[in-house]
């Protein structure tokens, strides 16, 4: 969901290399929000009727808006409502985000 709100016409493979998952786990995910109304899937931008896009319904980014919301409040409670680091730590957290995304392997997982 989140990949989404920055990407609102997105082919599953993007969304599965941006987030790490693998494509049958997406696929699952996506089925699931899906169901809920959250996402809609169409046919691409491209002349291929294979190619599909997925996007945000308006439910998708109302939950997203109140999820983003409530995990706000939680964090906040969690901190005592001190925000005198909160610069610091936005920018920690981002590194640690791009770190953690330029470690993801580029191919399939090894084989067990």
């Amino acid at each position: 969901m989140r990949y989404l709100q920055g990407d609102p016409d997105a082919a599953p493979s993007q969304i599965a290399a941006a987030t790490g998952l693998q494509r049958t786990n997406l696929s699952a995910v996506l089925k699931a929000l899906e169901k809920k109304g959250l996402v809609e899937r169409h046919s691409g931008r491209t002349d291929d009727a294979r190619g599909v896009q997925v996007h945000l319904t308006d439910a998708g980014r109302a939950n997203y808006t109140t999820v983003r919301g409530e995990w706000g409040h939680t964090v906040r409670a969690a901190a005592d409502g001190d925000t005198t680091n909160l610069d610091a730590a936005v920018t920690l957290l981002t590194t640690i985000r791009n770190g953690l995304t330029r470690m993801r392997p580029s191919g399939p997982p090894p084989s067990p």
